[in-house]
């Protein structure tokens, strides 16, 4: 028999002594030790080189482990020396079947082998520090160009302070923001990932970046604690640090922003030294105030604002309020404080003509405390949009808003949406685009840019970034909220009656005016529900006509049809005297209109034709005027001849939206025996897609 080859001997050694066992137990426990560390002890707030300790104790304890493993042995009567082999027992192992050799063989190497990779992804790390060094740089020639902050985590016992995680958090993106050469992901974006369990390669890939910030804040007593750290797209470590503020310390909050900001621009090599030609460091935090309380106002403010609610944002403009009053000199809150109140006029939350008042004067503050803000410009481009229409000032506003800061999303937004209400969605959709590649993942510029591309007739496209954003966030509002419209120009009145009361849902009134109910009344108009659109429009309709939105009355006219339904001409009449009574002046386009219906509904047919008349003569009258008078008028022929002047003029102008309005209007019922009218339905553009309606 030839003699056993010697590394089979030492192999078979090694398992009488146990070694191979020894390698897999310790192996396998190393790295779930490593792991743990990785994971868990920045987020406790342990100072970096923790986890390097633990990193080289482990490293150094594998071969003294192996080491014991050889020379000692475990039995009954406690640790010995490992005697040497008695004659046959290691050729007996050696002869062992394979199946009875190699199990704890693979064991080993596994157990070594998840060892030596936990190892490699703390040590592994680009930059001559290793893992966990403070400033350790990604690649001194290559620096990094892009980031996105998360939320902070509120990891207080009391759980109340995200507000101070989420502004902190935001401060951070905006001191970051002030880098050259750095791109950081917008917030909306960033905070799509708050309380999610954050799988940071996930986030780098759905936000475009290179790095990610994540961090905690812990409030204990008179103290608070700050983490932060940064990692990269494959999930390596880059730099984290902790920073105890105690409430004595808490005003120098700024400084501590500072010094993370600093961190971080040091960690991507983006230093002043480099050729990046970043601002100097000092810089990137905006000293906006020096009053604690002040600022911490605005962190609660900026918090409920983004819950987008009629409550939210009546809280939020408390806040705001204190801020200012607190510092007059705080040219932020002034312009949180102007945008808070523009969205609570314009969407419909507020008719509180005080509310809409204090919104310009705060976006006039905040200008003219920083003439070179371009949140301020963006606000105030908002008031000339839908508040107080001005085209040429809105877009003057919204070019310097631009011009200030590119990277902006808001300012292109708001330029894209107003460009689509006034009838150019083609103009304004590059805006809109260019907003969603700067916040990917905003729900809002995602419904919008959708709207944009229903009015250019690209209704698939529009479909498809619709379900995106219901996948994003199934409850969004104003997603509901446009797919009415969507379901609309696809001829299902039922769809858009489903979105709207999904709609109502979602926004209940808050004593407000209520903007989800006009709506829903509308979506009940077109199924023919008179009791449903009587109920709605009468709930969020205001006692005061001066109080009334214009886009409120556009849709007078068809409750006041479902009104005549439900209880007759009389009640009609005395709904418009009453609102006639409370009108400014009382000859106003509204007024002219009003009398012009109670005339057509009495039968004065030359009276509501003189109305109709004075309406056509003004540029000034919306065409819903003209369309109703001359619906209620209720003759086919003067219908069909404005239909081939006006309607037909231009066909490219017209969408399946009118087709659905000839279809589905209850008040074109006294056209449908005409054969003229099935002629001009054909005429209409059709349907995208009529046999797929939700």
């Amino acid at each position: 028999m030839s003699e056993t080859p010697a590394y089979q001997r030492f192999f078979a050694e090694l398992k009488r002594r146990k070694v191979f066992r020894v390698m897999a137990v310790y192996g396998g426990v190393a790295f779930v030790i490593l792991q743990i560390a990785d994971i868990a002890l920045p987020g406790l707030g342990l100072p970096e080189w923790t986890i390097t300790l633990i990193l080289v104790l482990t490293l150094l304890g594998f071969p003294f482990a192996i080491v014991l493993a050889w020379a000692f042995e475990m039995t009954p009567g406690g640790v010995k020396k490992t005697e040497d082999a008695t004659p046959g027992e290691i050729t007996q192992i050696v002869s062992a079947p394979a199946g009875s050799r190699w199990p704890v063989g693979l064991a080993a190497a596994a157990g070594t082998a998840l060892f030596l990779i936990a190892a490699w992804l703390m040590l592994g790390r680009p930059g001559p520090g290793g893992a966990g060094t403070a400033g350790t740089a990604i690649d001194s020639d290559a620096p990094v160009e892009s980031i996105a902050v998360l939320p902070f985590a509120d990891l207080s016992p009391a759980g109340d302070q995200q507000y101070f995680g989420d502004g902190l958090a935001e401060e951070l993106l905006d001191a970051l923001a002030n880098v050259d050469g750095l791109i950081v992901a917008a917030r909306t974006s960033s905070f799509r990932f708050k309380g999610d369990d954050v799988d940071i390669p996930e986030v780098a890939e759905k936000l475009g970046v290179q790095t990610v910030l994540e961090g905690s804040v812990r409030s204990g007593g008179e103290r608070l604690r700050i983490t932060a750290q940064l990692v990269n797209a494959e999930g390596f470590h880059l730099w984290s640090d902790s920073y105890d503020v105690t409430v004595a310390e808490m005003n120098d909050l700024i400084g501590v922003q500072e010094e993370i900001a600093q961190s971080i621009v040091a960690a991507l090599s983006l230093a002043p030294e480099s050729t990046t030609g970043a601002e100097p460091l000092e810089t990137l935090v905006a000293q906006g105030t020096d009053n604690l309380e002040a600022y911490n106002a605005v962190l609660r403010g900026r918090y409920l604002r983004a819950q987008r609610t009629p409550r939210g944002l009546a809280s939020a403009a408390e806040q705001f309020e204190r801020a200012v009053a607190l510092d007059p000199d705080y040219a932020e809150a002034w312009a949180d404080l102007g945008m808070t109140n523009n969205l609570r006029t314009g969407w419909g939350f507020s008719i509180d003509s005080l509310v809409e008042a204090r919104g310009a004067e705060a976006t006039d503050r905040a200008l003219a405390l920083d003439p070179e803000m371009a949140e301020a410009y963006t606000a105030r481009g908002y008031i000339f949009s839908w508040i107080q229409p001005d085209s040429a000032a809105a877009d003057r506003d919204f070019a310097r808003a631009i011009e200030l800061d590119p990277r902006y999303p808001t300012s292109y937004h708001w330029r894209g949406e107003v460009l689509g209400d006034r009838g150019h969605p083609e103009s304004g959709i590059p805006y809109l685009e260019k907003a969603r590649e700067l916040d990917p993942l905003s729900p809002i510029i995602l419904v919008d840019l959708a709207t944009a591309y229903d009015q250019a007739g690209r209704w698939e496209d529009a479909g498809s970034l619709f379900d995106e954003v219901l996948e994003l966030e199934p409850d969004f509002a104003p997603a509901f909220s446009a797919l009415d419209y969507h379901a609309y120009l696809n001829g299902d009145p039922e769809s858009a009656l489903a979105h709207s009361l999904r709609f109502q849902s979602l926004t209940p009134g808050d004593g407000a005016y209520n903007l989800s109910s006009v709506r829903l009344s509308v979506a009940y108009y077109f199924v023919r529900d008179h009791e449903g659109v009587v109920r709605e429009f009468r709930g969020a309709f205001p006692a005061d006509s001066a109080a009334v939105p214009s886009f409120v009355w556009n849709e007078v006219p068809l409750f006041l049809h479902s009104l005549e339904q439900e209880e007759g001409l009389a009640a009609v009449r005395a709904f418009i005297a009453g609102q006639r009574a409370g009108l400014e002046p009382a000859d106003s386009l509204f007024g002219i209109f009003l009398d012009g219906y109670d005339r057509a509904a009495a039968g004065d047919y030359a009276g509501a034709r003189d109305a109709l008349r004075r309406i056509q003569s003004s540029e000034a009258a919306p065409g819903w005027m003209e369309e109703s008078l001359l619906v209620t008028i209720g003759d086919p022929d003067e219908f069909f001849a404005l239909a081939e002047t006006e309607l037909l003029q231009d066909l490219e102008d017209l969408s399946s939206g009118d087709r659905f309005w000839l279809e589905f209007d209850p008040r074109l019922d006294f056209l449908r025996d005409d054969l003229r009218f099935p002629a001009l339905l054909d005429r209409m553009p059709p349907y995208p897609r009529p046999g797929d309606r939700d």
